[in-house]
């Protein structure tokens, strides 16, 4: 999606999150659930699969949940505008 708006040369380093310490956790679930969405009748995407990403955090016994949910959904809706 990126390339096509950048004619395949996007500024990767101005629109990408930056990573510190208390969102890498956040960052591993959703590089994982990313392409677990949920879909409507014409394909368009409704959201994420919550369940998906519950079951990452007991996978990775991910102590913080509230938090790194939170930052998984806001790394979705960056991602999927």
């Amino acid at each position: 999606m990126c390339a096509k708006m950048w004619d395949d040369n996007p500024p990767c380093e101005e629109c990408r999150p930056v990573i510190y310490p208390g969102t890498a956790e956040a960052i591993q679930v959703y590089l994982i659930v990313q392409s677990q969405l949920l879909l409507g009748p014409e394909g368009n995407i409704i959201g994420l699969n919550f369940v998906a990403v519950g079951f990452v955090m007991d996978l990775f016994e991910i102590e913080n949940r509230i938090r790194v949910f939170n930052d998984v959904v806001t790394l979705h809706e960056f991602y999927t505008e």
